[in-house]
């Protein structure tokens, strides 16, 4: 808000904080993507898994809301440890997930598990068809916990 003061705008639903799980990641759908719509994004830990979800967010500056959540993408590994979580949208306008190993370092390295994984998907949660690895939201693998996502001036993760 202009006055810098704070005011809650929605909840994430179907978190549930334990060990290094909770609500992990948060990134906004940049709007010259979307036209008029913008959407929240989360990775979120819930009591069965770790999952990216989105969210309508509507309205405007002081009076943004956050519509029902969306799952993109469900199933991924928690644990008490190692669940990663960063989530951002990089300057090809992906959305990047990482992916901890939820503490079984051999998921790092199976290529089809998507834990211990840098993932790259489309802002509905499809493969880009530009992905390493055909048809697989898999981006970079052998991973143990990755904590964080950047990219260098010349775009480079």
């Amino acid at each position: 808000m202009p006055s810098g003061s704070r005011r809650n705008i929605g909840v994430v639903p179907g978190v549930v904080h334990a060990g290094e799980g909770g609500l992990l990641g948060l990134a906004v759908l940049p709007p010259q993507s979307t036209g008029s719509k913008r959407w929240l994004y989360a990775y979120l830990t819930t009591a069965t898994d770790n999952r990216i979800v989105r969210m309508p967010l509507a309205g405007a500056s002081g009076s943004y809301r956050l519509g029902a959540a969306t799952p993109i993408l469900t199933g991924l590994a928690r644990a008490r440890n190692h669940d990663g979580g960063r989530i951002a949208f990089g300057p090809d306008g992906r959305l990047y997930g990482t992916v901890g190993d939820a503490g079984q370092p051999s998921l790092a390295q199976d290529p089809g598990s998507a834990n211990g994984k840098i993932l790259r998907m489309t802002a509905t949660g499809a493969v880009p068809r530009d992905n390493p690895i055909a048809g697989s939201l898999v981006y970079s693998l052998g991973h143990r916990n990755p904590q964080g996502i950047a990219w260098d001036a010349d775009g480079q993760l």
